[in-house]
């Protein structure tokens, strides 16, 4: 039996669910990548049992694995361990299944996509949909076309009648300001143009120092369309005037990602 915090290896036993329970992420996630080196045929029995397990700790290990194990397995029993595991009632389970998903949009994105897609077309409830958002936030090495059709979907939560999914999509754009800045300005200024409110407050929620520095002349138009927009809560949150570093919006906080969705007289 493998000592609580030692990854499982090559020709070691698979660490029962028990064994897994109390271990720090850094040791779950090395676990799921050396599960990678299993037999293939093992796959399936191996993370079926992990994702079945009443323990978190054994479920995050699939979470992280499962996503990579979809990308080598283009079957249905593959696909099957990663919807329950993103819809999954503990928040580290469904961080760890979509960290893994993130992963296995850069190493495969041609793969990887259509699960996000058909996460991004059911409605299923908010779970999925913060899943989706995580894996929305790509890094920078990821292929822009990808991340341009990411974008497109984070619409889909924008939409959704629940707050607290609304709420996180300027989350995940704010991570994008950073990381794609180009892709995200050229988004940001076709939902500038729109009337839909939600699509006009996350415009402004993106517009981040990042951005703006990196795509001054489609910030300054974005910031023109959403002055004419007619939306309170949007214009009281742009900048006064484009061009200087006091511009740049505040940090967005908890308080303005409640405020994004607030009822409040002017806000709607």
């Amino acid at each position: 039996m493998n000592t609580p915090g030692t990854p499982v290896t090559p020709g070691t036993p698979f660490p029962s669910p028990r064994d897994l329970a109390g271990r720090p992420v850094a040791a779950l996630r090395a676990t799921a990548k050396a599960l990678r080196t299993a037999p293939a045929a093992e796959h399936t029995t191996i993370l079926g049992q992990l994702a079945a397990s009443a323990v978190p700790e054994a479920r995050c290990v699939a979470g992280y694995a499962a996503a990579w194990f979809v990308l080598h397995h283009q079957d249905d029993d593959a696909r099957s361990l990663v919807d329950p595991l993103i819809g999954d009632g503990d928040w580290t389970v469904r961080e760890a299944a979509t960290f893994g998903a993130r992963e296995a949009l850069v190493a495969d994105a041609e793969r990887a996509l259509p699960l996000v897609r058909r996460w991004a077309a059911e409605d299923r409830g908010d779970r999925e949909h913060r899943a989706f958002l995580v894996v929305a936030r790509q890094p920078k090495r990821q292929t822009p076309s990808v991340v341009e059709e990411l974008i497109r979907l984070l619409r889909v939560p924008l939409a959704d009648d629940a707050p607290y999914v609304r709420k996180n999509v300027p989350f995940c754009l704010r991570y994008l300001a950073r990381t794609h800045p180009h892709a995200l300005a050229s988004a940001l200024r076709a939902w500038a143009a729109t009337d839909d409110r939600w699509l006009l407050r996350s415009c402004a929620t993106a517009l981040t120092g990042e951005l703006l520095a990196a795509e001054p002349y489609a910030a300054a138009e974005i910031v023109g369309l959403l002055r004419r927009s007619g939306d309170d809560w949007t214009v009281r949150r742009l900048p006064a005037a484009h061009g200087s570093p006091a511009l740049t919006p505040s940090v967005h906080t908890e308080e303005t990602a409640t405020s994004l969705n607030s009822r409040s007289p002017g806000a709607e």
